[in-house]
Order: structure tokens, then C-alpha cells, then sequence
């Protein structure tokens, strides 16, 4: 086996690893999501990004180097961070109500689709035909997400089922003053009415949308003279200076310190999970073409998110869904495939989702 071919091995490797660890992340917020506030739990992931790469940029100015990027490209970061944070939250509670596979899916989809759109508006980049078709699989995805979502609680809510719904109501009142988390990881998303489900759709692709206006605002505003660890501070240091006054404002200090350890423990799980996907994507980006990289990574991690949510989470599953995730699943491929040429390697560089 050749140097190079070792390090292709090596690169896909590291996306593959890149791919868990975002699946992980999402399954770790899924787990938290509907117990706690979701600005909350967005801002303790975000946490870990922020300490590690502040640390970084405060060794790297104390030897006399540039740690921030210069002041227009730091207020555009902060924006730009100050949406994607927002996009996090929207993610969670998008979770929380549909759950982890048709929210993690949808959030992605249209973070790609989007991207492509504001890259022509912003970037006056070219839109292919591929990418057009890609994006029509993605909104009627989102279309068949928000009719199989709207099934499942339809029928979670059956007369039949009156009973034992009144009767986890009056537990849960029961249990309301107890800061111990009391769901079960195999529980599946609470029964919605049709209104809060359509909110949970739309909390996805809000989320997806903002994670769009971070791709492209990255490229758009930032120049060479910002590093790649900058950004990611700036971007998620923006989920704490922003989140976490409002948290103590809105549910006060003593809400956020019911917080169980473990579950304390899964929302840094989930900012650490992140912090090694962008890294182990990063790493990727040096040995294997963007085009590979984004096929296996995205659809990797919609996979099994998918799969983890089912499994997980016992999150139901009916037709509408299968058939919104399969075509949203051959939209992100179709749009994973408009990057460089396969044979033009890529340089390292900030990855799609960095918050």
C-alpha cells in the first residue's frame, strides 16, 4: 500500500468517526431535550468548544500571536454566531417534539439545500440542475415529515389510548416539583396537537436554515487572516455570552441548578461530541476530496441518527416518515456530490457545522 493511499484509508476513516460523533451528539441532545430549557442545554454544549479553543487562542496570544480576526470580520462572526445558536436551540426543541430522526434529517437537509440557495443569492454561485432536484426531494420531504408526524400523534391520541395518557398526565403533575429526570430513554416523542407538530417542523428547518447562513457567512466574510479556531470559538461562545443571561433571566438560577449530574453530564457530552466531529472532519480534509467527504460523512450521520432515534428512543415510524427520510437521504447525497472534483484534493477548513 502507497504513502497516499494510506492516508486516503486514514482520511475516511477519520470521517467516519467524524459521522458517529455527530450521531452521538445528536442522540445526547435528544436524550436531554423537552426535561430542560433548550437555551440552556444549547448553551452548556456550546460551553465545551468555548473553553478548549479559548484556551488555544489564549496560548496563541500570549506567544505574541493573532488570536481574533480583525474587527469587521469579528462583529460579522458574532452575527453570524448569535444564528446559529439560535439554530441549536430551534434543533432541540425541534427534537423534543418530533424527535431525533426527522428532526436531525430535516435540519440537515435543508442546512444543504439552503446553503446552495443562499450561495447563488450571496455568492452569485451557480446552481445546477442536480443541485434543483436535490432541493425538490428536500421540501417534499419536509412536506411528508410534517403529514407522518401529524399520523403518529393522531394516533398516540386515540380514544383508546385516553386512559393511560390521563394517567401519565397526573404522574407527571405528580412529579413536576422533582428535578430527577424521569423519562426513559426509549421514550418516545409526547403526543402534539397538530399546531405544536407544524412547530416542530418548522423548528427543523429553521434550524437547518441558520446552519445555511452559517456556511455561507463564514464564506462570504471571513478571510485568511481568521483561523479555522476562531471561528469555532466565536461561533459557539456566542451560545454562552447570549444564552446563558437569558437562562437565569427567564428560568432563574435555582431552575438551572435542579439539573441532575447526568444529565449535566450529557449536555457536555454533546458539546465534546461536536468538538471531536469537527475535529476528526477537519483531519479528513487534508487526505480525501470534499466530494467523498461529504457523501460518507452526511449520509453516515443521517443514518445513524436515524437508526439511534429508532432504536434509542423508540421513536414511532410509519410511512409518511420512511418516505420523507428516503428522499430526503437521496437530496443530501445529490447535494454532498456538488463539491470539488473528485480527483482535487481539499484543503482543511472549517466544516459545515461548527456549533
Amino acid at each position: 500500500m502507497t504513502e497516499s493511499s494510506t492516508y486516503s484509508t486514514l482520511g475516511m476513516l477519520y470521517c467516519a468517526l467524524s459521522a458517529v460523533a455527530y450521531a452521538a451528539y445528536a442522540i445526547c441532545l435528544r436524550y436531554v431535550s423537552g426535561e430542560y430549557n433548550a437555551a440552556w442545554i444549547n448553551c452548556v454544549q456550546a460551553s465545551v468548544s468555548t473553553a478548549v479553543f479559548g484556551v488555544y487562542l489564549a496560548c496563541q496570544a500570549f506567544q505574541g500571536r493573532r488570536a481574533l480576526p480583525p474587527r469587521k470580520e469579528l462583529v460579522a462572526l458574532v452575527v453570524i454566531g448569535l444564528i446559529t445558536q439560535l439554530g441549536g436551540v430551534c434543533l432541540v426543541r425541534s427534537m423534543d417534539i418530533v424527535g431525533v430522526a426527522v428532526a436531525g434529517t430535516l435540519q440537515m437537509g435543508v442546512t444543504l439545500a439552503g446553503s446552495a440557495v443562499l450561495g447563488l443569492v450571496v455568492l452569485r454561485e451557480r446552481i445546477t440542475l442536480r443541485q434543483v432536484a436535490a432541493i425538490s426531494l428536500i421540501t417534499v420531504s419536509v412536506v411528508l415529515f410534517s403529514r407522518g408526524s401529524q399520523s403518529v400523534s393522531e394516533t398516540a391520541t386515540s380514544p383508546s389510548d385516553a386512559n393511560s395518557i390521563s394517567a401519565a398526565a397526573n404522574e407527571n403533575a405528580s412529579s413536576a416539583t422533582q428535578p430527577q429526570k424521569t423519562a426513559s430513554t426509549t421514550q418516545p416523542p409526547k403526543a402534539a396537537s397538530p399546531l405544536t407538530i407544524l412547530w416542530g417542523i418548522a423548528a427543523g428547518v429553521l434550524s437547518g436554515i441558520a446552519f445555511a447562513i452559517l456556511t455561507v457567512g463564514v464564506r462570504k466574510t471571513v478571510s485568511d487572516q481568521s483561523s479555522p479556531e476562531a471561528i469555532v470559538f466565536l461561533i459557539n461562545a456566542m451560545g454562552v455570552v447570549f444564552f446563558l443571561p437569558w437562562c437565569l433571566y427567564q428560568v432563574g438560577p435555582h431552575v438551572l441548578m435542579q439539573t441532575t449530574s447526568k444529565d449535566f453530564g450529557v449536555m457536555l457530552g454533546a458539546g465534546l461530541m461536536n468538538l471531536f466531529a469537527f475535529l476528526l472532519l477537519t483531519k479528513s480534509l487534508q487526505w480525501v476530496p470534499v466530494v467523498r467527504v461529504n457523501v460518507l460523512n452526511n449520509a453516515l450521520t443521517m443514518a445513524l441518527t436515524v437508526i439511534g432515534g429508532i432504536l434509542l428512543f423508540a421513536e414511532p415510524w410509519n410511512r409518511d416518515l420512511g418516505l420523507g427520510i428516503a428522499l430526503a437521504a437521496a437530496g443530501i447525497v445529490l447535494i454532498s456530490l456538488q463539491a470539488a472534483p473528485e480527483s482535487e484534493p481539499a484543503a482543511a477548513g472549517v466544516p459545515n457545522d461548527v456549533g
